[in-house]
């Protein structure tokens, strides 16, 4: 009895194991598909959005998920991408994240044009609408990026002074909200109109 109930214990343990590896195997393929997925749907984005063309080789995502962008050289330029950028890398990120795996989330960006204007600000409100449709996007911005025209229009001839949030409501509805301090701990928050609305 000893022995059959050793012999069992023995036989299930190894088709456990079995299973254990398949799953593993199953699971690293996945994580590799998904990782490869996002990595070239990113660079995709990237290139379509980004104001500088032809200026990049390749968007990589390391088995450890630490990332890489390369330019026409081969030489790794992650850290030296402007805040514009940045930006727009992290957009492309996330818009592909969501496309390859069906992730929804919604996303807060805290000052979101403070060093991007003129063609970038443009490139960005058209982007915006077309490769994070359906998504929530909450922009905690100053009224100088959002509600004030951008006047470095010479870029993109006939493109008109208008403010950004201006440009994103030709292709999304924008809710605006006003955060006004009450106290040093506390504020408050309100619908606001802006003066565009208001006509």
């Amino acid at each position: 009895t000893k022995d059959r109930r050793t012999q069992k214990l023995a036989y299930e343990q190894e088709i456990w194991e079995r299973i254990s590896n398949i799953f593993n195997k199953a699971f690293s393929s996945l994580k590799k598909e998904i990782r490869e997925g996002v990595e070239a749907k990113t660079f995709e984005v990237f290139e379509a959005i980004m104001y500088k063309k032809k200026a990049h080789q390749r968007f990589v995502i390391n088995e450890d998920y630490s990332t890489e962008l390369f330019d026409l050289d081969d030489v790794s330029m992650l850290e030296s991408l402007s805040a514009g950028e940045s930006l727009f890398l992290a957009l492309s990120f996330i818009s592909a994240l969501r496309d390859i795996t069906g992730y929804k989330f919604p996303l807060i960006i805290d000052t979101p044009l403070s060093r991007v204007s003129g063609t970038p600000r443009n490139l960005l409100g058209n982007a915006l609408p077309k490769y994070l449709p359906k998504e929530q996007l909450i922009f905690l911005a100053t009224d100088t990026e959002f509600l004030n025209p951008d006047t470095n229009v010479h870029e993109i001839e006939g493109r008109p002074e208008i403010p950004f949030g201006q440009l994103l409501e030709k292709n999304i509805d924008v809710n605006y909200y006003l955060i006004k301090l009450k106290t040093k701990n506390t504020a408050e928050i309100n619908p606001y109109i802006p003066k565009w609305r208001k006509k």
